[in-house]
């Protein structure tokens, strides 16, 4: 929710609204993850037309696209099993993020997507790089 307040202090409405959506789609996958129920294919799609229609309602410059892809991205991520999918996607995220948020003069928000990144990368190389060449 402190996005959300930087955001709408940096009059960036689209981030700030896509920080809500992300809010709400983050509480849904927990309760569906809390009673072991994979979200179904509707869930998804509500959440992809929510951001695409925040995006576009919010449209401030071509800035919001980023915001809205990288809201995009990181719902699919999270939506499906695979978790090197959602390693690959929070790095694809974060680097979105960062830009969008050096773009709109979010520079602390800028600082904690680079942190997420790093430790995406770090994942990544940690259990989906190292872990296929030691098996081989």
């Amino acid at each position: 929710m402190l996005y959300t307040v930087q955001f709408l202090l940096l009059d960036a409405r689209t981030g700030a609204v896509i920080c809500i959506i992300n809010t709400i789609r983050c509480v849904v996958f927990y309760i569906f993850k809390e009673k072991n129920i994979r979200p179904s294919i509707i869930v998804l799609m509500i959440f992809i037309i929510a951001s695409i229609g925040a995006g576009i309602a919010t449209w401030q410059n071509n800035y919001s696209i980023i915001a809205i892809f990288s809201a995009l991205i990181y719902t699919y991520g999270l939506w499906q099993d695979n978790i090197k999918v959602i390693r690959v996607c929070a790095a694809i995220m974060a680097i979105g993020w960062v830009i969008y948020s050096l773009l709109v003069g979010a520079y602390s928000g800028a600082l904690t997507e680079t942190i997420e990144f790093i430790s995406a990368i770090i994942a990544i190389v940690r259990y989906d790089i190292k872990k296929v060449t030691i098996e081989e």
